[in-house]
């Protein structure tokens, strides 16, 4: 069982829903048609409980609908997804309660990332980590402030209460690769199917891959450095276009077609 100091940093997290949009738990509106891996995971899902035993974050940007660990079940079921990784939610602030029920309700094949900041003691990430949290989360949307650079400083900040020599982040989608100060490296391998989006929280900006094609990055181990070369495949991008488009998802269609956001 990997201890807290073996977590995993998930970066910033900066994609939210405005507050005006109502979310609500995803089903699948059509079979799967292909054959699906042998322990598949879905690596990023939220759990939303009962208001009254999982209270919102006032500062929260936005507000859903419940999204229950039997609706996991049932769409992972579907889906023929085997394994999942739970992650808090910018609704509940630095308050993992939902998202350590959620991974308890769905056991062993449960893992999940948890929303800290400097005020989450160390107790309790050493308890987190023996429930099975195997990463964590910085939202600025939520963290009260929204300039870039103290973003950065935030995020070294958390990465010193982790020892491990690389740090694997994402949900900026964009590939790269950053050295901190004593030589570890971070890494986001960038996006496989959003390669372009616009977004109002912490603060406007637009994220674009300039390219259509999925990425991925390999990561390799030599005299004690970790190296990171990044890759990136073309596939059948028209297809998923045009469900963009029949759905009434425009930028989101741009993005997919040509990597920018037009």
């Amino acid at each position: 069982m990997p201890s807290r100091r073996e977590l995993l940093v998930g970066g910033a997290a900066m994609a939210v829903l405005p507050a005006s949009l109502l979310a609500k738990a995803s089903q699948p509106a059509t079979p799967v048609n292909f054959a699906v891996p042998a322990n598949a995971c879905d690596c990023h899902t939220h759990i939303h409980g009962d208001t009254k035993e999982f209270p919102m974050f006032a500062g929260r940007v936005y507000t859903p609908e419940p999204a229950m660990p039997e609706e996991m079940a049932q769409l992972h079921k579907a889906l023929g997804m085997k394994r999942v990784v739970i992650v808090t939610p910018s609704i509940y602030g630095t308050d993992n309660s939902a998202t350590l029920w959620g991974m308890k309700a769905r056991g062993a094949d449960a893992r999940a990332v948890a929303v800290i900041d400097d005020k989450t003691p160390e107790g309790e990430l050493d308890a987190m980590g023996r429930a099975g949290v195997r990463g964590i989360r910085l939202n600025l949307a939520t963290g009260g402030g929204n300039d870039p650079s103290a973003g950065r400083q935030r995020l070294e900040k958390a990465a010193e209460r982790i020892s491990q020599r690389l740090i694997l982040c994402g949900h900026t989608h964009i590939a790269r690769a950053v050295r901190l100060g004593d030589g570890r490296m971070i890494v986001n391998p960038g996006s496989v199917g959003s390669p372009g989006y616009r977004d109002v929280h912490p603060f406007p900006h637009v994220i674009e891959a300039g390219t259509p094609d999925a990425r991925y990055a390999i990561l390799e181990l030599a005299d004690g450095i970790w190296r990171a070369t990044f890759r990136q495949v073309p596939y059948d991008h028209d297809a998923m276009t045009a469900l963009a488009r029949r759905n009434g998802q425009l930028e989101l269609a741009s993005a997919l077609a040509t990597g920018w956001i037009r």
